[in-house]
């Protein structure tokens, strides 16, 4: 996908995503990352987080930076007003892909977690799995069968954790449970927000069409908005948005489709690009 977005010459909203862009891997977020966002807050351009977390997942974080603009959670599945705690929009999941999907990845051994705009669910969960749902700051709540089957018509997502080790395991499993799902006639988004981690979400859910709900709140255009990304997800934010910025150590994808390329997450590459539009705002 090759940036389309046509920049609308003033720049009224900064979204970006959190891991590996906005913090590196060691998820410490560098000063001068902070101090841009506080810079770009003093010029009046509110910032939001774009995320394929869900919002417990980076509520302190959010604090930390003092967001009280709607945030991206969900990789665009739902937006979520920081202040009162509480989903302003959610794109629900087909209850049908859900239960395809769940039972596929079961049947391979791997532990798949539900959620909603507000928590995470399961019925198992192993050590592995939750170390890297610690590392995002996420958990999921266990629930017997029947609960968690009774979840599936309010929720937005499923996604499977594993360790760099069984990454080989978990792209066999999803082509199956993709593949099952289209043999049903279903649509559904699926990426891999990060080399072990695959989420599915409704057909028309991106991080794009939550910048573009999130606009329409705010009252501005995608022409009018930064975004700043790294990975497969960030693909269709960076193309559409006025302004895409890739940082270098992004996917191939993310690059091709951003229109700038900036430093390394761990280069301050997010404040590069907040630097870049606050001079021409001025």
């Amino acid at each position: 996908m090759k940036h389309t977005g046509i920049f609308s010459g003033k720049c009224k909203l900064i979204v970006s995503d959190i891991d590996f862009t906005f913090v590196g891997a060691d998820k410490a977020t560098l000063p001068r990352n902070l101090q841009a966002v506080e810079d770009a807050r003093k010029a009046g351009i509110p910032f939001a987080i774009a995320t394929g977390r869900y919002w417990k997942g980076f509520r302190a974080f959010a604090r930390e930076l003092g967001l009280d603009c709607p945030q991206i959670a969900d990789n665009g599945a739902t937006i979520f007003d920081p202040v009162k705690e509480r989903a302003l929009v959610s794109h629900p999941m087909d209850a049908k892909t859900l239960e395809i999907f769940s039972n596929s990845f079961r049947e391979d051994g791997l532990i798949p977690v539900i959620g909603t705009s507000y928590d995470y669910f399961s019925t198992e969960m192993d050590d592995e799995t939750a170390e890297i749902l610690r590392l995002h700051n996420e958990f999921a709540i266990q629930k017997p069968e029947n609960e968690y089957r009774a979840l599936f018509d309010e929720c937005i997502k499923i996604t499977v954790y594993v360790t760099d080790a069984k990454v080989p395991k978990l792209r066999a499993s999803v082509a199956k449970a993709e593949a099952a799902a289209r043999s049903h006639g279903l649509a559904f988004k699926g990426v891999f927000t990060e080399a072990g981690i695959y989420t599915a979400n409704a057909a028309d859910v991106s991080k794009f069409m939550g910048v573009k709900d999130l606009c329409e709140i705010i009252g501005c255009t995608p022409e009018d908005v930064l975004a700043v990304g790294d990975g497969d997800n960030d693909v269709e934010m960076l193309a559409g948005c006025g302004i895409g910025c890739a940082v270098s150590n992004g996917t191939a994808a993310a690059k091709d489709a951003a229109s700038k390329v900036v430093a390394a997450c761990d280069r301050e590459g997010f404040a590069e690009a907040v630097y870049s539009v606050l001079e021409g705002n001025n």
